[in-house]
Protein backbone atom coordinates (compact mmCIF):
# COMPACT_ATOMS: atom_id res chain seq x y z
CA UNK A 1 0.00 0.00 0.00
CA UNK A 2 1.47 3.73 -0.96
CA UNK A 3 0.03 7.12 -1.00
CA UNK A 4 1.61 10.19 -2.30
CA UNK A 5 0.80 13.55 -2.51
CA UNK A 6 1.84 16.72 -3.95
CA UNK A 7 1.28 20.06 -2.87
CA UNK A 8 -0.18 22.24 -5.90
CA UNK A 9 1.01 25.25 -5.30
CA UNK A 10 4.39 24.45 -3.00
CA UNK A 11 7.36 21.76 -3.94
CA UNK A 12 7.68 20.40 -0.93
CA UNK A 13 5.81 17.10 -0.50
CA UNK A 14 5.50 14.40 1.84
CA UNK A 15 4.50 10.56 0.98
CA UNK A 16 4.21 7.44 3.58
CA UNK A 17 3.87 3.71 2.02
CA UNK A 18 4.04 0.56 3.71
CA UNK A 19 5.74 -3.07 2.63
CA UNK A 20 1.59 -4.09 3.04
CA UNK A 21 -1.35 -2.45 4.72
CA UNK A 22 -2.57 -6.18 6.41
CA UNK A 23 -0.05 -8.09 7.75
CA UNK A 24 -0.24 -11.50 10.04
CA UNK A 25 0.41 -11.19 13.94
CA UNK A 26 4.18 -11.61 14.30
CA UNK A 27 5.67 -10.80 10.90
CA UNK A 28 7.85 -7.77 10.02
CA UNK A 29 6.26 -4.22 8.94
CA UNK A 30 7.67 -1.56 7.32
CA UNK A 31 6.72 2.13 6.93
CA UNK A 32 8.56 4.17 4.53
CA UNK A 33 8.40 8.38 4.92
CA UNK A 34 9.65 10.55 1.96
CA UNK A 35 9.75 13.87 1.96
CA UNK A 36 10.85 15.79 -1.17
CA UNK A 37 12.37 19.63 -0.33
CA UNK A 38 13.29 20.42 -3.69
CA UNK A 39 16.14 22.46 -2.83
CA UNK A 40 14.92 23.32 0.74
CA UNK A 41 16.00 21.30 3.44
CA UNK A 42 13.56 19.80 6.31
CA UNK A 43 14.62 20.74 9.68
CA UNK A 44 13.04 17.64 11.43
CA UNK A 45 10.37 14.52 10.78
CA UNK A 46 7.61 14.11 12.88
CA UNK A 47 5.63 10.37 13.02
CA UNK A 48 1.96 10.33 14.01
CA UNK A 49 0.33 7.21 15.26
CA UNK A 50 -3.57 7.72 15.54
CA UNK A 51 -2.70 11.13 15.34
CA UNK A 52 -0.84 10.63 18.32
CA UNK A 53 3.17 11.82 17.80
CA UNK A 54 5.36 8.92 18.25
CA UNK A 55 6.98 8.13 22.04
CA UNK A 56 9.81 6.45 23.46
CA UNK A 57 9.72 2.67 21.60
CA UNK A 58 8.28 3.68 19.20
CA UNK A 59 11.14 6.82 18.21
CA UNK A 60 13.74 3.71 18.12
CA UNK A 61 12.33 2.06 15.51
CA UNK A 62 12.70 4.77 13.26
CA UNK A 63 16.29 5.02 11.37
CA UNK A 64 17.07 6.99 8.37
CA UNK A 65 16.74 5.36 4.85
CA UNK A 66 18.81 5.60 1.95
CA UNK A 67 18.17 9.24 -0.03
CA UNK A 68 16.19 8.59 -2.97
CA UNK A 69 17.56 11.95 -5.62
CA UNK A 70 16.01 14.87 -4.01
CA UNK A 71 13.84 12.44 -1.47
CA UNK A 72 15.09 11.84 2.08
CA UNK A 73 13.74 8.85 3.73
CA UNK A 74 12.88 7.45 7.16
CA UNK A 75 11.60 4.23 7.53
CA UNK A 76 9.51 2.42 10.68
CA UNK A 77 10.04 -0.78 11.18
CA UNK A 78 7.62 -3.00 13.56
CA UNK A 79 10.17 -6.29 13.84
CA UNK A 80 6.89 -8.32 15.16
CA UNK A 81 3.42 -6.54 14.51
CA UNK A 82 0.65 -7.07 16.99
CA UNK A 83 -2.79 -6.02 17.35
CA UNK A 84 -1.26 -3.13 19.40
CA UNK A 85 -0.03 -1.72 16.10
CA UNK A 86 -3.09 -1.25 14.54
CA UNK A 87 -3.96 1.85 12.91
CA UNK A 88 -3.37 4.82 10.87
CA UNK A 89 0.32 6.01 10.67
CA UNK A 90 1.25 9.36 9.10
CA UNK A 91 4.45 11.52 8.96
CA UNK A 92 5.05 15.48 8.82
CA UNK A 93 7.83 17.06 7.84
CA UNK A 94 8.81 20.61 8.87
CA UNK A 95 10.12 23.21 6.83
CA UNK A 96 10.85 26.05 9.10
CA UNK A 97 7.52 27.35 10.19
CA UNK A 98 6.32 25.45 7.41
CA UNK A 99 4.48 21.72 7.99
CA UNK A 100 3.46 19.30 5.18
CA UNK A 101 2.38 15.96 6.47
CA UNK A 102 1.47 13.02 4.13
CA UNK A 103 -2.25 13.47 2.56
CA UNK A 104 -3.06 9.93 3.00
CA UNK A 105 -2.08 7.56 5.69
CA UNK A 106 -0.83 3.54 5.84
CA UNK A 107 -4.11 2.33 7.98
CA UNK A 108 -2.03 -0.79 9.11
CA UNK A 109 -4.25 -4.11 9.89
CA UNK A 110 -2.77 -7.32 11.74
CA UNK A 111 -4.77 -10.42 11.35
CA UNK A 112 -4.66 -12.53 14.69
CA UNK A 113 -6.29 -15.98 15.97
CA UNK A 114 -6.84 -16.52 19.42
CA UNK A 115 -8.92 -19.52 21.10
CA UNK A 116 -11.84 -18.84 23.20
CA UNK A 117 -14.47 -20.63 25.12
CA UNK A 118 -16.98 -19.55 27.66
CA UNK A 119 -15.58 -21.33 30.82
CA UNK A 120 -12.25 -23.79 30.92
CA UNK A 121 -14.17 -26.26 32.88
CA UNK A 122 -17.56 -28.04 32.67
CA UNK A 123 -18.83 -31.09 34.46
CA UNK A 124 -19.51 -34.27 32.84
CA UNK A 125 -22.55 -34.33 30.47
CA UNK A 126 -22.92 -30.67 29.61
CA UNK A 127 -22.78 -28.92 26.21
CA UNK A 128 -19.59 -27.25 25.77
CA UNK A 129 -18.28 -24.65 22.96
CA UNK A 130 -14.94 -23.75 22.20
CA UNK A 131 -13.95 -21.17 19.73
CA UNK A 132 -11.64 -20.23 17.18
CA UNK A 133 -11.61 -16.24 16.24
CA UNK A 134 -9.78 -15.36 13.31
CA UNK A 135 -9.74 -12.18 11.23
CA UNK A 136 -11.37 -11.72 7.99
CA UNK A 137 -10.44 -8.38 5.94
CA UNK A 138 -11.92 -7.28 3.06
CA UNK A 139 -10.01 -7.61 0.10
CA UNK A 140 -8.10 -10.94 2.36
CA UNK A 141 -9.62 -14.35 1.20
CA UNK A 142 -10.67 -16.32 3.60
CA UNK A 143 -8.47 -18.61 5.44
CA UNK A 144 -9.40 -22.31 5.70
CA UNK A 145 -9.02 -23.08 9.16
CA UNK A 146 -7.82 -26.76 10.43
CA UNK A 147 -8.39 -27.74 14.16
CA UNK A 148 -6.00 -29.50 16.65
CA UNK A 149 -6.20 -31.40 20.11
CA UNK A 150 -3.10 -31.96 21.85
CA UNK A 151 -1.33 -31.08 18.89
CA UNK A 152 -2.83 -33.71 17.22
CA UNK A 153 -5.39 -32.89 14.49
CA UNK A 154 -8.63 -33.39 14.32
CA UNK A 155 -10.31 -36.71 13.39
CA UNK A 156 -13.00 -37.08 11.16
CA UNK A 157 -15.95 -37.62 13.90
CA UNK A 158 -14.25 -34.32 15.62
CA UNK A 159 -14.30 -32.52 12.63
CA UNK A 160 -18.14 -33.06 12.26
CA UNK A 161 -18.85 -31.00 15.13
CA UNK A 162 -17.12 -27.80 13.81
CA UNK A 163 -19.41 -25.30 12.34
CA UNK A 164 -18.83 -21.69 11.06
CA UNK A 165 -20.21 -19.06 13.94
CA UNK A 166 -21.56 -15.30 13.10
CA UNK A 167 -18.98 -12.93 12.76
CA UNK A 168 -18.34 -9.85 14.58
CA UNK A 169 -17.04 -7.34 12.48
CA UNK A 170 -13.55 -8.32 10.55
CA UNK A 171 -13.79 -11.32 12.92
CA UNK A 172 -15.19 -14.32 12.27
CA UNK A 173 -15.43 -17.19 14.46
CA UNK A 174 -15.29 -21.35 13.34
CA UNK A 175 -16.58 -23.55 16.53
CA UNK A 176 -16.19 -26.85 18.06
CA UNK A 177 -19.38 -27.87 19.63
CA UNK A 178 -19.86 -30.84 22.28
CA UNK A 179 -23.06 -31.71 23.05
CA UNK A 180 -22.50 -33.92 25.75
CA UNK A 181 -19.27 -33.05 27.49
CA UNK A 182 -17.14 -36.36 28.68
CA UNK A 183 -13.67 -36.98 30.18
CA UNK A 184 -12.10 -37.70 27.36
CA UNK A 185 -12.86 -34.03 25.86
CA UNK A 186 -10.56 -32.73 28.17
CA UNK A 187 -7.11 -31.59 26.32
CA UNK A 188 -5.61 -28.18 24.85
CA UNK A 189 -6.86 -26.90 21.56
CA UNK A 190 -6.06 -24.50 19.15
CA UNK A 191 -6.93 -23.75 15.09
CA UNK A 192 -4.69 -23.39 12.62
CA UNK A 193 -5.37 -20.50 9.87
CA UNK A 194 -3.92 -20.38 6.58
CA UNK A 195 -4.17 -16.93 4.52
CA UNK A 196 -2.87 -16.03 1.41
CA UNK A 197 -2.05 -12.47 1.24
CA UNK A 198 -0.61 -10.66 -2.19
CA UNK A 199 0.04 -14.30 -3.67
CA UNK A 200 1.96 -15.47 -0.81
CA UNK A 201 0.40 -18.17 1.54
CA UNK A 202 1.17 -18.41 5.22
CA UNK A 203 -0.03 -20.05 8.53
CA UNK A 204 -1.10 -18.70 11.68
CA UNK A 205 -1.47 -20.45 14.92
CA UNK A 206 -2.99 -18.92 17.99
CA UNK A 207 -0.04 -17.32 20.93
CA UNK A 208 -1.86 -19.74 23.69
CA UNK A 209 -3.92 -22.84 23.14
CA UNK A 210 -7.42 -22.93 24.84
CA UNK A 211 -7.28 -25.90 27.59
CA UNK A 212 -10.07 -26.87 28.46
CA UNK A 213 -11.08 -29.77 31.56
CA UNK A 214 -13.96 -31.99 31.95
CA UNK A 215 -14.39 -32.31 36.10
CA UNK A 216 -15.04 -35.20 37.32
CA UNK A 217 -15.16 -37.36 40.44
CA UNK A 218 -14.99 -40.70 40.91
CA UNK A 219 -14.92 -44.10 43.13
CA UNK A 220 -14.97 -47.66 41.81
CA UNK A 221 -17.90 -48.33 43.17
CA UNK A 222 -20.92 -47.15 45.73
CA UNK A 223 -21.05 -49.50 48.57
CA UNK A 224 -17.70 -51.35 50.21
CA UNK A 225 -17.13 -53.88 52.33
CA UNK A 226 -15.44 -54.82 54.90
CA UNK A 227 -14.90 -57.35 58.08
CA UNK A 228 -15.02 -56.18 61.57
CA UNK A 229 -11.23 -55.35 62.45
CA UNK A 230 -10.27 -55.55 58.61
CA UNK A 231 -8.88 -52.96 56.81
CA UNK A 232 -10.18 -50.85 53.60
CA UNK A 233 -8.97 -48.12 51.68
CA UNK A 234 -11.35 -46.76 49.01
CA UNK A 235 -9.85 -44.17 45.90
CA UNK A 236 -11.18 -41.42 44.77
CA UNK A 237 -10.70 -40.21 42.06
CA UNK A 238 -10.62 -36.39 40.20
CA UNK A 239 -10.13 -35.87 36.56
CA UNK A 240 -9.91 -32.70 34.94
CA UNK A 241 -7.47 -29.21 36.25
CA UNK A 242 -5.86 -29.51 40.02
CA UNK A 243 -8.40 -28.65 42.08
CA UNK A 244 -7.52 -26.35 45.26
CA UNK A 245 -8.49 -29.11 47.74
CA UNK A 246 -9.24 -32.74 47.38
CA UNK A 247 -10.03 -34.85 50.21
CA UNK A 248 -12.54 -36.77 52.36
CA UNK A 249 -15.11 -35.90 54.35
CA UNK A 250 -17.82 -37.14 56.69
CA UNK A 251 -20.97 -37.63 54.38
CA UNK A 252 -22.10 -34.18 56.63
CA UNK A 253 -18.79 -32.09 55.11
CA UNK A 254 -16.74 -32.70 58.37
CA UNK A 255 -13.20 -33.27 59.37
CA UNK A 256 -12.62 -37.14 59.30
CA UNK A 257 -13.08 -38.78 62.93
CA UNK A 258 -9.75 -40.06 64.74
CA UNK A 259 -8.61 -43.00 62.83
CA UNK A 260 -9.22 -42.26 59.51
CA UNK A 261 -6.81 -40.35 56.89
CA UNK A 262 -7.32 -38.89 53.81
CA UNK A 263 -3.95 -39.56 51.54
CA UNK A 264 -3.96 -37.05 48.43
CA UNK A 265 -1.31 -38.62 45.69
CA UNK A 266 0.28 -36.37 43.23
CA UNK A 267 -1.52 -34.57 40.23
CA UNK A 268 -0.67 -35.32 36.90
CA UNK A 269 -2.05 -36.34 33.76
CA UNK A 270 -5.08 -34.00 34.28
CA UNK A 271 -6.35 -36.63 37.26
CA UNK A 272 -5.33 -37.45 40.96
CA UNK A 273 -6.28 -39.63 43.42
CA UNK A 274 -7.00 -39.51 47.40
CA UNK A 275 -7.35 -42.55 49.43
CA UNK A 276 -9.57 -42.77 52.62
CA UNK A 277 -7.78 -45.43 54.72
CA UNK A 278 -10.24 -47.28 57.33
CA UNK A 279 -7.91 -49.81 60.01
CA UNK A 280 -9.38 -51.82 62.54
CA UNK A 281 -13.10 -51.98 60.86
CA UNK A 282 -15.82 -51.44 63.91
CA UNK A 283 -19.06 -51.24 62.97
CA UNK A 284 -20.07 -47.92 65.36
CA UNK A 285 -17.12 -46.09 63.58
CA UNK A 286 -16.86 -47.05 60.14
CA UNK A 287 -20.37 -48.38 59.06
CA UNK A 288 -21.74 -44.73 57.66
CA UNK A 289 -21.44 -42.83 54.43
CA UNK A 290 -18.58 -40.94 53.12
CA UNK A 291 -17.45 -37.99 50.70
CA UNK A 292 -14.85 -37.53 47.97
CA UNK A 293 -14.85 -33.70 47.29
CA UNK A 294 -12.86 -31.80 44.98
CA UNK A 295 -12.98 -27.91 44.77
CA UNK A 296 -11.80 -25.39 42.42
CA UNK A 297 -12.11 -21.57 43.67
CA UNK A 298 -12.25 -20.09 40.05
CA UNK A 299 -14.71 -21.55 37.42
CA UNK A 300 -17.40 -23.67 37.52
CA UNK A 301 -18.44 -25.79 37.98
CA UNK A 302 -16.97 -24.93 41.66
CA UNK A 303 -17.36 -28.83 43.38
CA UNK A 304 -17.64 -32.33 42.45
CA UNK A 305 -18.25 -35.06 44.96
CA UNK A 306 -19.23 -38.83 45.16
CA UNK A 307 -20.38 -40.36 48.06
CA UNK A 308 -19.17 -43.91 49.24
CA UNK A 309 -21.10 -46.21 51.59
CA UNK A 310 -19.16 -48.41 53.61
CA UNK A 311 -20.50 -51.85 55.44
CA UNK A 312 -18.57 -53.28 57.99
CA UNK A 313 -19.36 -57.01 57.84
CA UNK A 314 -19.20 -59.49 61.15
CA UNK A 315 -18.23 -62.95 59.67
CA UNK A 316 -18.58 -64.91 62.01
CA UNK A 317 -17.87 -68.41 60.77
CA UNK A 318 -18.35 -72.04 61.88
CA UNK A 319 -21.22 -71.28 64.44
CA UNK A 320 -19.04 -73.66 67.31
CA UNK A 321 -15.87 -73.84 66.53
CA UNK A 322 -14.86 -76.62 69.49
CA UNK A 323 -12.56 -79.37 67.50
CA UNK A 324 -14.43 -83.06 67.09
CA UNK A 325 -13.11 -86.16 67.26
CA UNK A 326 -15.41 -89.31 65.51
CA UNK A 327 -15.67 -92.39 64.99
CA UNK A 328 -16.07 -93.83 61.39
CA UNK A 329 -19.72 -93.91 59.96
CA UNK A 330 -20.80 -90.74 62.61
CA UNK A 331 -22.82 -87.83 61.32
CA UNK A 332 -21.07 -84.45 61.17
CA UNK A 333 -23.05 -81.07 61.08
CA UNK A 334 -21.58 -77.06 61.25
CA UNK A 335 -23.43 -73.93 60.96
CA UNK A 336 -21.71 -71.13 59.05
CA UNK A 337 -22.85 -67.83 60.73
CA UNK A 338 -22.79 -64.90 58.69
CA UNK A 339 -24.61 -61.12 58.77
CA UNK A 340 -28.31 -60.61 56.32
CA UNK A 341 -27.12 -59.52 52.70
CA UNK A 342 -24.70 -62.16 51.45
CA UNK A 343 -24.72 -63.44 47.50
CA UNK A 344 -22.70 -66.36 47.99
CA UNK A 345 -21.72 -68.93 50.81
CA UNK A 346 -18.92 -71.70 50.16
CA UNK A 347 -17.77 -74.52 52.13
CA UNK A 348 -14.05 -75.91 52.45
CA UNK A 349 -12.53 -78.49 54.15
CA UNK A 350 -9.10 -77.12 54.14
CA UNK A 351 -7.77 -75.93 51.21
CA UNK A 352 -10.53 -78.62 49.44
CA UNK A 353 -14.26 -76.97 48.19
CA UNK A 354 -16.77 -78.61 49.44
CA UNK A 355 -19.71 -79.06 46.66
CA UNK A 356 -20.79 -75.46 44.65
CA UNK A 357 -20.67 -72.67 46.16
CA UNK A 358 -24.62 -71.73 47.62
CA UNK A 359 -26.29 -69.13 45.86
CA UNK A 360 -29.57 -66.41 44.86
CA UNK A 361 -32.36 -68.42 46.96
CA UNK A 362 -30.18 -70.45 49.03
CA UNK A 363 -28.86 -67.55 50.77
CA UNK A 364 -31.30 -65.13 50.39
CA UNK A 365 -31.79 -63.02 53.44
CA UNK A 366 -30.29 -65.91 55.25
CA UNK A 367 -28.20 -65.82 58.46
CA UNK A 368 -26.89 -69.21 59.22
CA UNK A 369 -26.37 -72.45 56.86
CA UNK A 370 -25.69 -75.90 57.53
CA UNK A 371 -23.69 -77.80 56.31
CA UNK A 372 -23.51 -82.25 56.80
CA UNK A 373 -21.63 -85.26 56.69
CA UNK A 374 -23.82 -88.05 57.08
CA UNK A 375 -21.63 -90.73 57.63
CA UNK A 376 -17.84 -89.35 58.00
CA UNK A 377 -14.99 -91.48 56.96
CA UNK A 378 -11.16 -90.61 57.74
CA UNK A 379 -10.76 -88.67 54.69
CA UNK A 380 -13.22 -86.03 56.02
CA UNK A 381 -10.87 -84.98 58.57
CA UNK A 382 -9.33 -81.67 58.18
CA UNK A 383 -10.49 -78.02 59.21
CA UNK A 384 -13.70 -76.86 58.24
CA UNK A 385 -14.98 -72.96 57.66
CA UNK A 386 -17.00 -71.01 55.45
CA UNK A 387 -16.41 -67.97 52.91
CA UNK A 388 -19.14 -65.70 52.54
CA UNK A 389 -19.74 -63.37 49.55
CA UNK A 390 -21.32 -59.67 49.66
CA UNK A 391 -21.88 -57.38 46.52
CA UNK A 392 -19.87 -58.77 43.39
CA UNK A 393 -16.34 -59.17 44.71
CA UNK A 394 -16.20 -59.34 48.22
CA UNK A 395 -15.64 -62.50 49.85
CA UNK A 396 -14.69 -63.04 53.79
CA UNK A 397 -13.73 -65.50 55.46
CA UNK A 398 -14.86 -66.81 58.64
CA UNK A 399 -13.59 -65.63 61.73
CA UNK A 400 -14.05 -69.09 63.54
CA UNK A 401 -13.02 -72.90 62.05
CA UNK A 402 -14.20 -76.18 63.31
CA UNK A 403 -11.58 -79.24 63.27
CA UNK A 404 -12.96 -82.73 62.44
CA UNK A 405 -10.47 -85.75 63.20
CA UNK A 406 -11.38 -89.02 62.26
CA UNK A 407 -9.02 -91.99 63.21
CA UNK A 408 -8.02 -93.97 59.81
CA UNK A 409 -5.93 -94.39 56.61
CA UNK A 410 -5.74 -95.03 53.35
CA UNK A 411 -3.17 -96.55 50.94
CA UNK A 412 -2.30 -97.58 47.48
CA UNK A 413 -4.04 -100.67 46.31
CA UNK A 414 -1.56 -103.40 44.58
CA UNK A 415 1.21 -101.88 42.71
CA UNK A 416 2.58 -103.12 39.37
CA UNK A 417 5.97 -103.47 38.45
CA UNK A 418 8.36 -105.12 36.05
CA UNK A 419 11.99 -106.56 37.00
CA UNK A 420 14.53 -104.13 36.19
CA UNK A 421 11.82 -100.86 37.05
CA UNK A 422 13.94 -98.11 38.30
CA UNK A 423 11.40 -97.09 41.31
CA UNK A 424 8.25 -97.54 42.75
CA UNK A 425 6.60 -95.60 45.53
CA UNK A 426 3.64 -96.72 47.99
CA UNK A 427 1.60 -93.50 49.93
CA UNK A 428 -0.07 -94.43 53.34
CA UNK A 429 -2.06 -91.38 54.55
CA UNK A 430 -3.19 -91.71 58.24
CA UNK A 431 -6.02 -89.56 59.44
CA UNK A 432 -7.55 -88.41 62.71
CA UNK A 433 -5.59 -86.54 66.07
CA UNK A 434 -1.31 -85.74 66.37
CA UNK A 435 0.62 -89.69 65.18
CA UNK A 436 4.08 -90.42 65.79
CA UNK A 437 6.14 -90.84 62.42
CA UNK A 438 5.25 -93.99 60.33
CA UNK A 439 6.69 -96.93 59.88
CA UNK A 440 7.28 -99.21 57.20
CA UNK A 441 7.95 -103.19 56.90
CA UNK A 442 7.56 -106.05 55.26
CA UNK A 443 4.52 -108.15 55.96
CA UNK A 444 5.38 -110.82 58.27
CA UNK A 445 8.21 -109.36 59.55
CA UNK A 446 9.19 -107.38 62.62
CA UNK A 447 12.13 -105.64 61.15
CA UNK A 448 11.61 -102.01 60.13
CA UNK A 449 12.51 -100.79 56.46
CA UNK A 450 15.32 -98.23 57.14
CA UNK A 451 15.77 -94.86 54.71
CA UNK A 452 19.38 -95.88 54.75
CA UNK A 453 18.82 -99.92 53.14
CA UNK A 454 20.08 -99.60 49.80
CA UNK A 455 17.02 -100.09 47.69
CA UNK A 456 14.76 -98.34 50.15
CA UNK A 457 13.65 -94.76 51.27
CA UNK A 458 11.43 -94.10 53.61
CA UNK A 459 9.45 -90.60 54.18
CA UNK A 460 8.04 -90.69 57.57
CA UNK A 461 5.79 -87.82 57.39
CA UNK A 462 4.79 -85.25 60.23
CA UNK A 463 1.26 -84.47 61.28
CA UNK A 464 -1.03 -81.58 59.62
CA UNK A 465 -2.69 -80.17 62.19
CA UNK A 466 -4.58 -78.38 59.11
CA UNK A 467 -5.73 -81.34 57.24
CA UNK A 468 -5.92 -83.20 60.66
CA UNK A 469 -3.46 -86.40 58.71
CA UNK A 470 0.08 -87.39 58.03
CA UNK A 471 1.44 -88.91 55.03
CA UNK A 472 4.03 -91.43 54.66
CA UNK A 473 5.93 -92.77 51.48
CA UNK A 474 8.27 -95.87 50.52
CA UNK A 475 10.15 -95.51 48.07
CA UNK A 476 11.45 -99.07 46.25
CA UNK A 477 14.21 -98.30 43.72
CA UNK A 478 16.28 -101.32 41.60
CA UNK A 479 13.67 -103.62 41.50
CA UNK A 480 13.97 -107.11 41.87
CA UNK A 481 12.54 -110.43 42.50
CA UNK A 482 12.75 -110.13 45.92
CA UNK A 483 11.15 -106.91 46.45
CA UNK A 484 7.60 -108.74 45.16
CA UNK A 485 5.64 -108.58 48.70
CA UNK A 486 3.18 -106.89 50.43
CA UNK A 487 4.13 -104.03 52.99
CA UNK A 488 3.15 -102.78 55.59
CA UNK A 489 2.67 -99.13 57.31
CA UNK A 490 2.11 -98.12 61.15
CA UNK A 491 1.53 -95.21 62.73
CA UNK A 492 0.61 -94.85 66.69
CA UNK A 493 -1.51 -91.97 68.44
CA UNK A 494 0.43 -89.72 70.04
CA UNK A 495 -2.42 -89.78 73.37
CA UNK A 496 -3.30 -93.16 72.93
CA UNK A 497 0.10 -94.74 72.40
CA UNK A 498 0.18 -96.89 75.02
CA UNK A 499 -3.35 -98.22 74.22
CA UNK A 500 -1.69 -99.40 70.94
CA UNK A 501 -3.92 -97.34 68.55
CA UNK A 502 -2.25 -98.35 65.65
CA UNK A 503 -3.01 -98.93 62.49
CA UNK A 504 -2.02 -100.78 59.35
CA UNK A 505 -2.41 -101.16 56.16
CA UNK A 506 -0.75 -103.45 53.28
CA UNK A 507 0.72 -102.00 49.92
CA UNK A 508 1.29 -105.07 47.70
CA UNK A 509 4.38 -105.14 44.91
CA UNK A 510 3.41 -107.81 42.25
CA UNK A 511 5.29 -109.12 38.72
CA UNK A 512 3.33 -108.93 35.69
Amino acid sequence: FSALLTLGATSETVTIASTSSVALRGTEVKITCKYTTAGFKANSLRWFFKGEAFTGAQLTGVKAGTAEGANSVAVYTIAKVSKSDVGAYTCRAEFGEKKVTSPAAVDLKVIDVTMTTRSPASAVGSKVTITCNYDQYTGVSAPTIAWLKDTKDFTADMNKLVSLGDNCGDVQRSRYIIDSAAVVNTGKYKCKATYTIGGKTATLEPEAEQAFYVREVTTTAKVFHVEVGGSLNIVCTVKGDEPDTFKWYTHDDKSLPEGLKSESGTYGNNMNTVTLKITNAKVATHEKSFKCKASWAKTDPKTREVTAEVKVYDVTGIKDATAVELEPGKEFKITCKFEAGASEVTWYRSTTKLGDALTGAAVKDKTELVYTVAKVAAADSGTYKCTVKYGVNTVYTGRQTKSLKVRGVTADATTHASIGTSKVTLTCVFYGDEMNAAEWFKTGSATKLKTDETNYKVTAGSFDATENKLTTTLAISKIATADAAAYTCKTTYKKDSKATQSVQTLSALSFR
